[in-house]
């Protein structure tokens, strides 16, 4: 059997051994073995109260859907300023365009007289000059969106020769067209802006 000790409230380094009887539960003895006492508490401080430590907490994040939201925001009020800047860009263009005028030539020459002559006036309807001598001239001022300037002359059925129609603007003739023949017709048209 083997011997065993155990501490007893004698001075640190004696021994007191019981034969069977049990080693403390704390440790076993061991030859020149003391065993170490545990490293005293900090005093409490009398006026301080105890505080537990907080435990650590991870910095907030930063909320993105607020930037998102302003970003959205923002590139929908771009989009609405541009379309507006647009359409009153394209409001003004349409009001100078109904606002402006060009003044057209009509034309007709050739050999006699002209059966008919058939041009559109200054409020886009039809006029027309029958058995008009040759040459033949009609100065007429087209104004709104539409400044189409059309413009036929005929031949009468008993004259033999050519006819011609020229649309001029500005001194520049812009279309001319020449038939031959008893009642043959030329046709000119044209459409004019105001940067004619």
């Amino acid at each position: 059997m083997s011997r065993l000790c155990e501490n007893t409230n004698q001075q640190v380094g004696t021994e007191n051994c019981v034969a069977g009887s049990a080693p403390p539960r704390s440790a076993p003895a061991t030859a020149g073995s003391a065993r170490r006492p545990r490293p005293p508490l900090p005093p409490q401080q009398p006026d301080q109260p105890y505080q537990p430590q907080q435990p650590y907490q991870p910095p907030k994040k930063r909320k993105k859907w607020p930037w998102i939201v302003g970003i959205i925001v923002v590139v929908f009020i771009a989009i609405i300023g541009g379309c507006a800047a647009f359409v009153g860009g394209v409001a003004n263009e349409i009001d100078k365009e109904s606002k402006s005028t060009v003044d057209v030539t009509y034309r007709v020459t050739g050999d006699g007289t002209a059966g008919s002559i058939v041009y559109s006036d200054a409020n886009f309807n039809s006029a027309q000059d029958t058995e008009a001598s040759l040459p033949w001239e009609k100065k007429v001022t087209l104004t709104g969106f539409g400044k189409v300037a059309s413009l036929t002359a005929s031949n009468s059925f008993d004259g033999n020769g050519k006819i011609t129609c020229e649309i001029l603007v500005d001194g520049t003739v812009k279309n001319s067209q020449t038939a031959n023949g008893p009642g043959a017709s030329a046709s000119c048209s044209y459409s004019a802006s105001s940067s004619d």
